[in-house]
């Protein structure tokens, strides 16, 4: 009797150590995801927070209608907006309210191949179905970092949440690839966790996503910048990334140079634009901000990443000294091509400071590491 309350015991330990099995967790965990309706194509999303959803960017892509609905319902809710968004990555976050949803819960833990996995979507259109698999590797492809997995993602899974053996996010479904079997692949959650860092104070329309975009092609690298009208002047809208001498990526890592751009030093900055662009002068920028008017706060909401001009700050932080980096996510400075003739060493530049929501003209070391922004000659 006593070796029947071991075993018992044993078993009921391991099964906790092992986590929760694939029934629990679909009963904890689907009731948290929805299926996205647009009037383009069929996704998948979850709640991470209350009334904010996440799904892939390409879901919703150049629709003008979102809608949502939960699972094993008919009742369709309008998405109000985006409240956060990062293509890059292929990440966005979506605002709706009416719906009183438990989200799901970010794993503190990081994972390895081996690992057990499972995906809730909506493949074609049936909502919450649930597939299990395991991590059969952490893929990097050029500084794009990727989850590969054997549970399938099918068409209308995408977006939707990979769960660890404890039910909690790993990862967003992204897609699989198509000449290959069981060959799958989930967005890390870190992306996710940094963009609900840059969440905006409110909704905006899914039709500013697609706010008269241009591109450029630099021909030096074939690197491809998205390029804003702002009135009269025609800017780049994503910081520039050109390698060349005195110039870092952040912490010295290739992938917050794909997110935030290079930092250079301000001889370097003064050249570094590709031909028929330029650096910006102090004019320039004070131009571009003219009709946010004076209030530091005022500009400050021009210019971040969701505000209204699409000029599109991130806060890439600055370098100065040696390999000293500084508040990445918190502060953003532009260098511009004037001089500042008061102080002897320095140049002008934009700085744009998340912690007290402020931008403006100020002037710094010529030797600091800023982001640069090139305008069209």
């Amino acid at each position: 009797m006593k070796k029947c309350i071991l075993v018992l015991i044993i078993v009921c330990i391991s099964k906790s150590m092992l986590g929760q099995d694939a029934t629990l967790i679909y009963k904890n965990t689907a009731n948290s995801t929805v299926t996205i309706e647009t009037d383009i194509m069929i996704g998948s999303g979850f709640f991470i927070s209350e009334n904010v959803i996440v799904t892939n960017y390409h879901v919703i892509e150049g629709s003008r209608e979102v809608f949502c609905y939960t699972n094993n319902s008919s009742t369709k809710y309008p998405i109000e907006g985006y409240l956060a968004v990062d293509k890059s990555v292929d990440l966005i976050l979506l605002k709706v309210t009416g719906l009183n949803i438990t989200p799901i819960k970010i794993s503190a833990n990081s994972i390895s191949p081996g690992e057990k996995v499972y995906v809730i979507g909506s493949p074609k259109g049936l909502p919450a179905s649930i597939s299990d698999g395991i991590v059969s590797g952490l893929r990097d492809f050029n500084g794009y970092k990727l989850i590969q997995i054997t549970a399938p993602i099918s068409p209308g899974s995408r977006g939707g949440p990979v769960l660890n053996s404890n039910g909690e996010l790993i990862g967003i479904s992204v897609g699989q690839y198509e000449d290959g079997q069981n060959l799958n692949f989930a967005i890390p959650k870190t992306n996710l966790e940094l963009l609900l860092k840059n969440i905006a104070p409110s909704p905006l329309s899914i039709t500013k996503l697609y706010n008269n975009f241009g591109s450029y092609t630099d021909k030096r690298d074939d690197k491809i910048y998205k390029t804003i009208k702002i009135d009269t002047q025609i800017w780049m809208a994503d910081n520039l990334n050109y390698e060349t001498s005195n110039s870092w990526c952040y912490n010295n890592s290739s992938e917050n140079c794909l997110k935030y751009g290079r930092l250079y030093n301000w001889e370097t900055a003064k050249n570094v634009c590709p031909t028929g662009w330029h650096l910006p002068s102090k004019e320039e920028y004070e131009t571009l901000f003219k009709r946010a008017g004076s209030n530091p706060l005022d500009i400050y909401k021009f210019l971040v990443e969701y505000g209204e001009t699409s000029f599109s700050s991130i806060f890439g932080g600055y370098y100065y000294d040696i390999d000293s980096f500084n508040d990445i996510e918190s502060d953003a400075n532009f260098w511009s091509y004037s001089n500042n003739n008061v102080s002897e060493g320095s140049a002008w530049n934009l700085r744009i400071y998340k912690l007290t929501e402020t931008a403006g003209m100020t002037y710094s070391n010529k030797k600091c590491g800023f982001s640069v922004r090139c305008v069209k000659d």
